[in-house]
Formats: structure tokens, C-alpha cells, sequence
């Protein structure tokens, strides 16, 4: 339970050590300068937003890597939800043989119960028999004539009623006995029942606390997703300005170099004059 509830952990743990590093990140700013500014100040503008350039394109990166990450803990996550509705079906398959078998049980109680019962009728129609022996007995003792046989055939009945009584006796107590076990038994299987009850209860729980993990993941990696498409968008918007600023500074050079031959063949010519 310990290494399931660690497992648990360890996806909201990365996901919050990365949304904590891109929240730290230092956003990107972007600043237009106007086109009058003079070439080395379009240069260093230049350098600028190839600068952040370089941090859009880290940045493009960190958010890539962040998504293959996030797909793996998708995974993972889906991974464990698929045991876990394994391990409820096999609680409920298991749930399902345990009520069965207290149920048979109950049944095997009820009929030893019956059994018991009739035992105890015949034990006392048994004792009944051997007092009616005994009174004949006594009876047979004020008859002279017969006490021999009466005595002798009294002795049978009664020894033959007590091995009956005391194999009835004997049978009563294994039934005693197995009842006991049933019980015990019967306990077992309710504690146990109970006891995988409450595993199923928070097995149901742990799912529940997992889709809902996963339905954050889909939402955070749909938010990154939605970032980098538009990173990639102003990656390429910058990238056109870039090379127009390039283009731009390439005329002025240009025209700042014909100043220049402009400028020395009019010196050459006041020179000259």
C-alpha cells in the first residue's frame, strides 16, 4: 500500500517541480525600436532578439521535453488503473465466493442444528426406555418365577440402551464440536470479508484520485501544447523581423558607404579649387 501510494506521488510531485521551473522561468519580453535609429543601434537591436531568440527556442525545447514527460506519467498512470480494475474484479469475484460459501455454511449450521436437536428427542426417549426398563425391573423383582429371566433379559436392554446412549452421546459431541468449527469458521470468513471490503472501498477510492490525476495531466499537457504552438508562432514572426532589420541595415551601409565616396570626391574637389 505504502510503494502503490508512493507511486501515486511520484507523477504529482514531477508535475508540480515543472510547472514550479516554467512559472520561474523569466517571461519573454519583446520590444519594437523605430526604423530611424542609426546602424549600430539596429545592431545591437539585432543581437538583442537573436537573444530571445535563443530563450524562445530553450524555452520551445524545456516545454517538447515537458510534453514527452507528461506522456509517460499519461501512461504510467493509465498502466496502474488497468491493475487496479484488475485487483477489484478479483476482489469482487472473491466477495462473490466468500458470501456462497457462509451462505452453504449457514445451510450445514442449520441442518446440524436440526440434527442436534433430534438427538436430543432421542436421548430422552432413551432415558425414558431405561427407567420403563428399571421400573419393569423392580416389578419382575416380586416375581420369583421369572426374575431370572426377566433380570437377565433387562440387563441386555439396558446395557444395549446405554452403548446406544453413549454412541448417540459420543455423536452429539463430534456434531458439538464441528458446529464449534463452523462458527469459528463462519467468523473467519466475515472478518475476511470485511477486511477485503474495505481494500475494495479504497481501491475504488485510489481510482477515483487517479482518472482525476490523469484529467489534470490532459489539461495541463493541452495548456503546454497550446504555449509551444504559440512560442513557435513568434519564433517564426521574429525571425521575419530579424531579417528584415538585416536587410534594412544592409541598405543603410550601403548608402552610408555612398555618403562616404560622395562626401571624399566633394573634399577632392574644394581641394582642388
Amino acid at each position: 500500500m505504502n510503494h502503490m501510494n508512493h507511486m501515486n506521488q511520484m507523477p504529482q510531485m514531477n508535475h508540480m517541480n515543472q510547472m514550479n521551473h516554467m512559472n520561474q522561468m523569466a517571461p519573454v519580453h519583446y520590444s519594437m525600436r523605430s526604423n530611424t535609429l542609426g546602424g549600430p543601434n539596429k545592431k545591437d537591436y539585432i543581437e538583442e532578439l537573436t537573444k530571445q531568440m535563443d530563450v524562445c527556442q530553450k524555452r520551445n525545447q524545456f516545454l517538447e521535453a515537458e510534453g514527452v514527460a507528461m506522456e509517460k506519467e499519461r501512461n504510467q498512470i493509465r498502466y496502474e488503473m488497468r491493475g487496479l480494475l484488475v485487483n477489484n474484479e478479483d476482489l469482487l469475484r472473491t466477495n462473490t465466493q466468500l458470501t456462497n460459501e457462509m451462505k452453504r455454511m449457514r445451510e450445514q449450521m442449520i441442518e446440524m442444528e436440526r440434527e442436534h436437536q433430534s438427538l436430543g428427542e432421542r436421548f430422552r426417549e432413551m432415558e425414558i426406555e431405561v427407567k420403563q426398563a428399571r421400573d419393569v425391573m423392580v416389578e419382575a423383582n416380586t416375581q420369583e418365577y421369572a426374575f431370572n429371566f426377566l433380570q437377565q433379559t433387562l440387563k441386555n436392554k439396558i446395557q444395549d440402551a446405554e452403548e446406544n446412549l453413549e454412541k448417540q452421546t459420543q455423536h452429539a459431541q463430534s456434531l458439538s464440536d464441528k458446529l464449534w468449527v463452523t462458527e469459528r469458521r463462519l467468523e473467519e470468513l466475515e472478518v475476511d470479508k470485511e477486511t477485503r471490503d474495505k481494500r475494495t472501498t479504497e481501491l475504488n477510492s485510489n481510482l477515483f484520485r487517479m482518472e482525476t490525476e490523469l484529467a489534470e495531466a490532459l489539461l495541463v499537457s493541452t495548456q503546454a501544447s497550446v504555449e509551444l504552438s504559440l512560442h513557435q508562432k513568434l519564433r517564426v514572426d521574429e525571425q521575419q523581423r530579424v531579417d528584415e532589420l538585416e536587410e534594412e541595415l544592409l541598405e543603410k551601409e550601403q548608402e552610408h558607404q555612398r555618403l562616404q565616396s560622395l562626401v571624399g570626391r566633394l573634399q577632392g574637389e574644394v581641394s582642388k579649387h
